[in-house]
């Protein structure tokens, strides 16, 4: 995974910061959130919710902290109407 920053997103001009590279491994489908929120739904329909706080990922508070996600839900095979109605 990358992070690259808008450096001008008042005018909109095509200036970005050098891409950084915050995290590897990641597979199925991956989506951004607001505020740090970064959904990954994987190929089993798990989906896991992780959190990016500038520096790291957050870890959970839970026995799932070593996969470094948030509990969200374990089983989710019809994850198109949900995520359709998170815009």
């Amino acid at each position: 995974m990358r992070q690259y920053f808008h450096d001008d997103p008042i005018t909109g001009s095509a200036n970005w910061t050098p891409e950084k590279r915050i995290a590897v491994g990641w597979t199925g489908r991956v989506l951004a959130g607001p505020d740090g929120l970064v959904y990954n739904i994987m190929g089993n329909g798990e989906l896991r919710r992780f959190r990016w706080n500038g520096t790291t990922f957050d870890v959970a508070a839970t026995s799932r902290a070593r996969s470094r996600s948030l509990p969200c839900r374990s089983s989710y095979s019809s994850f198109h109407n949900e995520v359709g109605s998170l815009r």
